[in-house]
């Protein structure tokens, strides 16, 4: 109503389970540190709607109940200098309506405050559990790098379901003489990723979950990265890289409904002594490996090193140098491998193609 609120200094008053209160003012200090459970005046009386300032100069302890309403719905242990205002809403009810207390932030840290709050650690915790996770952390994860079984967890509402396919391999490199055109091998596609949010109660108990292994070395490559799926989700594996003068192949991956496609491989050389092509890069779903870095020609100049391709959230293609000794295998999850480095039968020795990282399942229950 536009009127202001004067705060008028009263009597002392010593805690107690009854506080009795002398009624000459309107804030009051508290001594000592018993716990109080109901505000009462001595003699006469507050009118409902009375408005008190309790100053605390001991720790005493603010019981929670049908006299005494606290903010948070907690008993509150003060501390010296804390402030609590409290409104008078009916004959004997007292509502605490502000609270001065200011909580450590090691209290908040290990979730042990004491102080009044709706934000508080125990509301928060207890709002979260009472939403199955909802709108707070995770209540479950379960990440495979293998195939295995998923349970389902008691508490939680939706899955967050992620898929990383196994990536491709490198390919073997061509071989000739000084004289004759070789080709270093291609590196292999990543690995697919596939996303998709499902209700937990559309789930049964235990579902079958199969990680896909990143493609092997062979001659020639054939073999693509396995296949990881979750139910009727699945996120497909990357191609493997090919060889052959004039056609040098590319590891590709596939494109997936709701997912990422992979990335494909960067330029091929297509000479023994033209260095590599770098991977490509992805986001979400696996990179691709480099192209064999060839080797040194006839001037003993090395060729560049080939880099394989980076991912964010998925796994790193493999690496080609001219020397053999960086990792030509792609990383997990779904890494594309690198492939073979180029020889002849003048300069240096073969070195073999990388094989594909494996794929990756993670379900995050909220």
């Amino acid at each position: 109503n536009g009127h202001s609120v004067y705060w008028s200094k009263g009597a002392d008053v010593a805690s107690a389970s009854i506080l009795a209160i002398t009624p000459t003012g309107n804030s009051f200090t508290v001594l000592g540190n018993a716990a109080i459970s109901r505000i009462e005046p001595v003699v006469g009386t507050f009118l409902i709607g009375s408005v008190i300032m309790l100053t605390f100069a001991g720790p005493a302890t603010l019981v929670n109940g049908v006299d005494l309403r606290l903010l948070g719905g907690n008993n509150i242990i003060v501390a010296v200098g804390d402030t609590a205002i409290f409104h008078k809403t009916a004959a004997s009810v007292w509502e605490m309506v502000s609270f001065s207390g200011i909580t450590a932030d090691a209290d908040w840290v290990t979730g042990t405050s004491t102080k009044p709050s709706l934000a508080s650690p125990a509301n928060i915790a207890a709002a979260v559990a009472a939403q199955g996770g909802a709108f707070g952390a995770p209540v479950d994860v379960q990440t495979f790098t293998a195939s295995g079984v998923w349970t389902k967890p008691s508490n939680g509402s939706i899955c967050r379901v992620q898929l990383w396919g196994g990536g491709g391999a490198g390919a073997a490199s061509s071989n000739g003489t000084q004289s004759i055109l070789v080709t270093d091998g291609a590196g292999g596609g990543g690995g697919a990723y596939f996303e998709q949010f499902v209700m937990l109660s559309d789930l049964n108990a235990t579902v079958a979950v199969v990680v896909g292994v990143g493609a092997p070395v062979s001659s020639p490559i054939t073999i693509t990265g396995g296949y990881s799926s979750f139910a009727s989700f699945v996120a497909p594996g990357g191609y493997s890289g090919f060889t052959g003068y004039p056609l040098e192949g590319r590891g590709r991956s596939v494109f997936v409904p709701n997912g990422e496609l992979g990335a494909v491989l960067g330029a091929a050389g297509t000479h023994w002594d033209s260095g590599g092509g770098n991977g490509g890069s992805a986001v979400w779903g696996g990179a691709g490996g480099a192209q064999g870095a060839g080797i040194p020609d006839g001037s003993g100049s090395v060729p560049p090193l080939a880099i394989g391709g980076f991912s964010v959230y998925g796994g790193d293609g493999g690496v080609s140098d001219s020397t053999g000794v960086a990792s030509p295998h792609g990383r997990v999850p779904g890494g594309g491998g690198a492939g073979g480095r180029a020889s002849n039968t003048v300069y240096g020795l073969i070195h073999p193609p990388g094989h594909g990282g494996d794929g990756k399942v993670i379900v995050t229950t909220y």
